[in-house]
């Protein structure tokens, strides 16, 4: 069975003034502290954060680009 998953929150920030960033940070840290709960499982957790680390990685990548 497919499983369908709800959009919890999109963020747009194009130049970083709609938030205090060690606020989100730290509100974020948490989050993916507690996926494991959240998803279910270990290997779900892990998933999101490796998919998470791969974006970065190509985030940052395309900011050395940019420079």
């Amino acid at each position: 069975m497919k499983r369908v998953h709800q959009i919890r929150a999109v963020l747009l920030d194009l130049d970083g003034t709609l938030y205090h960033q060690q606020f989100l940070r730290s509100l974020m840290a948490f989050e993916l502290s507690a996926a494991p709960f959240a998803l279910g499982s270990i290997r779900e957790a892990l998933r999101v954060w490796r998919i998470l680390k791969c974006f970065r990685e190509g985030r940052e990548a395309l900011r050395t680009m940019e420079d």
